[in-house]
C-alpha cells in the first residue's frame, strides 16, 4: 500500500507544517540542548557524555564547537568515563512553554545516574570508537549542518564529545542539539 499524503497542522500555531522536520521536533518538545565550557591552560577540556536510551528512540545529533586557541574536537562512540568524575547537567528541552518533556539520555560518569542528564566535565579514559577528530584552529566553530553533520546514535551507547585545548590562555566550548524519534516504519 502507498503512503498517502496528509497535511497536517502545527499544534502551535496550526499554519501548514512546511518547516524542517527538525525544527518541528522543538514545537513537539523532543528537542535538547547541553553545552560545556572551560578555561585554562594547555590541555583544558570541555567534555560531555551520556548514555543513549536502549530501545527504539533514537538520538538525532548534532555537535558545536568553540575555541579560542588550537584545539582538539573527538566524538567517540562505546567511550568509557571515569566513575563519579563529572557532573550531573539536565539537557534543556528547546520548547521552553508549559510542560516540557525530559530527555531520555541518561549521564556517563557523575552519580547519580539520572534520566535528562548529560555529563558535564567527565573524565574520559578511552573514547571507544572515534567517528570524528578535527584539528581546530583559533575562534573556529564547528560545523554544525544538520542535513550532513547528524548522527543517529546507536542505542545503550556510552557517547563522549571533547575539545581539548593545545595552547595558554584558552577557552574551548562544547553544544550538542538533538532530538529524541521513533522510527515510523
Amino acid at each position: 500500500m502507498a503512503d498517502s499524503v496528509v497535511f497536517v497542522l502545527d499544534g502551535s500555531t496550526r499554519a501548514l507544517n512546511v518547516i524542517d522536520y527538525e525544527h518541528h521536533e522543538i514545537h513537539s518538545g523532543s528537542s535538547f540542548t547541553a553545552e560545556h565550557n572551560a578555561a585554562g591552560g594547555s590541555g583544558t577540556k570541555a567534555t560531555i557524555s551520556f548514555t543513549t536510551p536502549a530501545g527504539t528512540k533514537y538520538i538525532h545529533m548534532v555537535v558545536e564547537t568553540r575555541t579560542n586557541v588550537a584545539a582538539v574536537y573527538t566524538l567517540g562512540e562505546g567511550a568509557t568515563v571515569t566513575a563519579e568524575s563529572g557532573t550531573n547537567y539536565l539537557a534543556r528541552n528547546k520548547r521552553r512553554v508549559a510542560t516540557m518533556n525530559v530527555a531520555t539520555v541518561l549521564p556517563a560518569g557523575s552519580v547519580p545516574a539520572t534520566a535528562g542528564n548529560v555529563t558535564a566535565g567527565g573524565t574520559v579514559t578511552d573514547f571507544g570508537t572515534v567517528l570524528e577528530t578535527i584539528q581546530a584552529g583559533s575562534g573556529k566553530l564547528g560545523d554544525n549542518s544538520r542535513g550532513t553533520d547528524e548522527w543517529v546514535l546507536a542505542p545503550g551507547t556510552v557517547y563522549a564529545i571533547e575539545m581539548e585545548s593545545q595552547a595558554a590562555s584558552s577557552e574551548v566550548r562544547v553544544s550538542i542539539h538533538w532530538y529524541e524519534h521513533t522510527d515510523k516504519d
